[in-house]
């Protein structure tokens, strides 16, 4: 018994179809991961370089006895609560925002923390949401005036993300 061929081309045709599509987001989502692959790895060499100075100052302090600043410079020293919190983020695309608006704030001299409420795993966000968050830390960024320390806290919640310049 054979089978019509007028019946088996339109499946073939939807199969064709669903596979491209499916083999698209693939490619996509790939490329995506290697970005945030890339990006995590620069991360790292920044804080690996940022450790590196924190040990130099603590080390000269040490030489110099004065133990008391070594304290201070500890307890006042805020460079690493946007990496520590960047740990609880689980949503790929806010994780990718979030290291772009990083990379942005070190290239502009400016001190950025992130602040999360409480746990969350609800908070899913897509590219244009992405995209309008880098633009107003863009936007708070560039109207700052250029002498001044500039810092920005952002706070993630379970339904919101808010940004205040501090």
């Amino acid at each position: 018994m054979f089978i019509n061929n007028e019946k088996i081309f339109p499946f073939f045709i939807v199969f064709s179809l669903f596979s491209l599509i499916l083999l698209s987001l693939h490619i996509k989502t790939k490329r995506f991961t290697r970005e945030l692959i890339k990006k995590l790895i620069l991360l790292l060499r920044m804080v690996k370089h940022d450790i590196n100075n924190d040990y130099q100052l603590i080390y000269g302090y040490a030489q110099m006895g004065k133990y008391q600043k070594i304290i201070e410079y500890i307890i006042n020293n805020k460079n690493y609560n946007f990496i520590s919190n960047l740990m609880k983020i689980k949503d790929y695309y806010l994780l990718d925002c979030l290291l772009d608006i990083y990379f942005f704030a070190k290239q502009n001299r400016t001190n950025i923390s992130l602040e999360i409420l409480e746990e969350f795993d609800k908070i899913k966000i897509n590219k244009s949401i992405a995209n309008n968050i880098k633009e107003q830390i863009k936007k708070i960024i560039n109207e700052a005036n250029s002498d001044e320390e500039k810092q920005i806290l952002i706070t993630i919640g379970e339904r919101h993300i808010k940004i205040n310049k501090i």
